[in-house]
């Protein structure tokens, strides 16, 4: 009977792990998340460079998820990308890219986007062109 009322109280824990709660925050809360982009800030990288990634990402209760990318300029084609869910009020990206086989002056945009539990978004953008040595 134990192995069956713990079966039971496990089953909606499951079913509810990752579900955005509003009960959890004020329904009236517009504060959208903060991004701080610390890394890409040059105007320009050479090809081959690496670009170092730091973005940190906060919000006054409970972030959802965020995702980053470098995007090639006009053309819209992602070049690579993190995604992290979290339901901690930080969410911190530390990585990095290696700008290779691009057109001289290439431009691409850093683009980073958040979304906290009341459903709240931000986005941010960090925009450079690349070029040959």
């Amino acid at each position: 009977f134990n192995n069956l009322l713990l079966a039971a109280l496990a089953v909606p824990v499951l079913f509810s792990a990752c579900k955005k709660d509003d009960d959890h925050h004020k329904k009236d809360d517009s504060t959208p998340p903060t991004i701080t982009i610390n890394d890409p800030k040059q105007s320009h990288y050479d090809l081959g460079d690496t670009i170092s990634v730091n973005v940190v990402i906060k919000d006054q209760h409970e972030l959802h998820e965020a995702y980053c990318w470098f995007i090639a300029q006009p053309q819209q084609d992602t070049l690579w990308y993190l995604k992290r869910h979290s339901h901690s009020a930080t969410i911190t990206f530390e990585s990095y890219y290696v700008a290779k086989d691009m057109p001289d002056e290439q431009k691409v945009d850093f683009v980073v986007f958040a979304e906290n539990e009341a459903g709240k978004t931000a986005t941010a953008k960090h925009s450079f062109e690349l070029h040959h040595h």
